[in-house]
């Protein structure tokens, strides 16, 4: 491009500013109007307060939930809190919780792969509640992955809240070991 063509350029873009500016002053351009709003949730739904995914992974957490009545491992329960930024505490809020369960293999202490194994997906409007604590209000959902095999696997866990705006919030990645086949 030439001189002459970027001079063009330059006062085409210094013009567009000055009536930009004009019109935001003058009130002429429509900024109220929710179409030209730089907030981008109006169309998604209100904005969540939520900003923070917390996981408890208690020691009693592996569950058998087979109806034949074996003991063998099938899935687990965890304590969840949606960190609210208003009050810093766990909080009870729409949206949903994905769970997503991954294998992870080493070799020598070092990650050589990891793969989805297992995803689910719940409404937080039918998660459990739990009792509130000092840590706020808290849910604790039931995992059951049937009858996949991951007795004695490495497993990674992320948990993600997705708030009806669709923001998603993940949680720390969790690294768990699933006890061994039983029976």
């Amino acid at each position: 491009m030439n001189g002459r063509g970027l001079s063009r350029l330059s006062l085409s873009c210094f013009g567009m500013w000055v009536c930009l500016g004009l019109g935001v002053v003058t009130g002429v351009c429509g900024c109220n109007d929710p179409a030209w709003s730089f907030d981008q949730t109006g169309s998604r739904g209100a904005k969540t307060d939520i900003y923070k995914v917390v996981c408890f992974y208690p020691p009693n957490m592996w569950r058998s939930f087979d109806q034949a009545g074996d003991r063998n491992i099938e899935g687990f329960t965890f304590i969840l809190y949606l960190i609210s930024s208003s009050t810093e505490r766990g909080a009870l809020a729409a949206g949903q919780i994905d769970v997503q369960i991954f294998t992870v293999e080493t070799v020598d202490g070092l990650q050589t792969s990891r793969v989805l194994a297992y995803e689910w997906t719940e409404n937080t409007a039918v998660l459990p509640e739990r009792n509130p604590t000092k840590l706020g209000q808290g849910y604790q959902p039931s995992i059951n992955w049937g009858t996949l095999d991951l007795f004695n696997r490495d497993i990674e866990v992320i948990v993600r809240y997705v708030a009806p705006d669709g923001n998603v919030i993940p949680s720390r990645t969790a690294s768990l070991k699933v006890p061994p086949r039983k029976l």
